[in-house]
């Protein structure tokens, strides 16, 4: 049940409401926007969708993100290091009201934040590395949801992540 307050002219009492969906009375206060129900005070999210290629010569490569539980959103740097922001991924309510959820459309990871939903009150990095000379890629989306099973899709990613490691003979060859 939602509850909020109404001025009567001399004081706040509390009103109670819910909202039909269509199909079913929810204990929440939605609005149609449209094309869909949307929570009115539930969380935003705004993921990247900007695609991670990487590339380093003679050594390995690493490309990934990482969704902090401060609402921002990181990728790696071709070694590894998660310092390039990718803004926030949170427009509004709190990390822990919202639960992330991977798929993987082709490719495998390298490191691998974890399969299901996941709470985002904790960070977490998804990414491919390429040791040998080659090229690791690995296309994923990102489901972002107000609940851990059930709930709503709030917000979802396509992105790519290529890591390649490529072999340089220098000027000696």
């Amino acid at each position: 049940m939602a509850d909020l307050k109404i001025y009567n002219g001399t004081s706040w009492v509390k009103a109670t409401a819910k909202t039909y969906n269509g199909s079913s009375w929810e204990d929440k206060m939605k609005f149609h926007d449209g094309s869909a129900w949307v929570e009115l005070y539930g969380p935003r999210v705004s993921p990247s969708t900007t695609n991670v290629f990487n590339s380093a010569n003679n050594t390995f490569c690493k490309a990934g993100v990482r969704y902090l539980e401060t609402g921002v959103e990181f990728q790696s740097n071709n070694v590894g290091n998660f310092n390039l922001s990718r803004g926030n991924w949170l427009d509004s309510g709190t990390s822990d009201e919202v639960w992330i959820q991977r798929v993987i459309n082709s490719g495998t990871l390298t490191e691998d934040g974890g399969s299901g939903r996941l709470q985002l009150s904790t960070g977490r990095t998804f990414s491919v590395t390429q040791i040998d000379v080659g090229a690791k890629v690995c296309d994923l989306t990102f489901n972002f949801y107000d609940a851990a099973s059930g709930g709503t899709l709030i917000g979802s990613a396509n992105v790519i992540l290529a890591a390649e490691h490529a072999f340089d003979p220098g000027p000696n060859i």
